[in-house]
């Protein structure tokens, strides 16, 4: 049987090696009584003092964090707590938001977890207050090549509920190739709603809408835009000619007054156009 060995008096990185402990580890293992350089009183395991993975009660890395923010001197920077909060949710599962980062396997690159330097010398400064960091590929970590400053209505468009469509080589989201096609996005989701094909909800043409055109005067406009000439509301004006009206009296009739005391004074009659 091996004769334990005594490591009291001996240190250990910043322990100072006290006595051995009255009590062991639940796996029996040898526990040292000992002092920290700042004067913290822990029991360490033997294993731990000898391959020296524990160097102290937590100051030494605390100083070394502090350390390395003091050199930069960068921490007041939002940038600072951007890519404070974009390490923490990818790698401390008591962040909030770990499992939609690090609980799905979103990572970030070796190079920025040890250096905020690094970080801001890759993606530089923050645009704008309303600039936050986002992600290219949405099921990519952070690195440079994928990580950028992005608006927040760019990132509302890299959500993963976004439906991406890809045609020709190029992948976007649905409202990002609307924009592209000068269409309303709501056009592409009725036309897939319906089942048709990627190829085909982009490239049939989408009918424009048709509007009336009305000669007054040798002038020629579309309804809304002689409702906008003469003041009045195009629902007001469709209805007076569906009950009979003439456009042009539909269009130069002032909107009839509310009733007052009761009195209802009626539109002019119909047959006077």
């Amino acid at each position: 049987m091996r004769t334990p060995i005594d490591l009291t008096g001996q240190t250990f990185e910043r322990w100072l090696v006290i006595e051995r402990a009255d009590m062991k580890t639940t796996d029996g293992k040898t526990l040292w009584r000992c002092r920290c350089a700042c004067g913290t009183l822990r029991s360490v395991r033997e294993k731990s003092l000898r391959q020296g993975t524990s160097r102290s009660c937590g100051c030494w890395a605390k100083e070394q964090t502090g350390q390395r923010v003091r050199t930069h001197g960068l921490s007041h920077l939002p940038e600072y707590w951007a890519w404070h909060n974009m390490c923490r949710r990818c790698t401390r599962p008591d962040d909030p938001a770990f499992p939609l980062y690090g609980g799905r396997g979103i990572t970030v690159c070796p190079a920025w977890q040890k250096s905020f330097v690094q970080f801001y010398g890759d993606v530089g400064p923050r645009p704008s207050p309303k600039h936050s960091i986002e992600r290219r590929d949405n099921d990519l970590g952070y690195t440079k090549d994928n990580a950028y400053w992005a608006l927040a209505n760019i990132q509302n468009r890299n959500k993963r509920s976004n439906r991406l469509l890809t045609f020709q080589g190029q992948t976007l989201c649905v409202r990002d190739w609307a924009d592209m096609l000068g269409t309303r996005h709501q056009y592409l989701y009725a036309r897939l709603k319906k089942g048709w094909s990627v190829e085909d909800t982009l490239t049939i043409p989408i009918p424009q809408k048709q509007y009336t055109l009305i000669t007054l005067h040798g002038i020629t406009k579309n309804l809304r835009q002689w409702c906008t000439f003469y003041g009045q509301y195009p629902s007001t004006v469709r209805k007076r000619m569906k009950n009979g009206w003439s456009i042009e009296g539909a269009l130069i009739t002032p909107p009839t007054p509310a009733k007052q005391h009761g009195h209802n004074h009626g539109s002019p009659s119909k047959s006077s156009y």
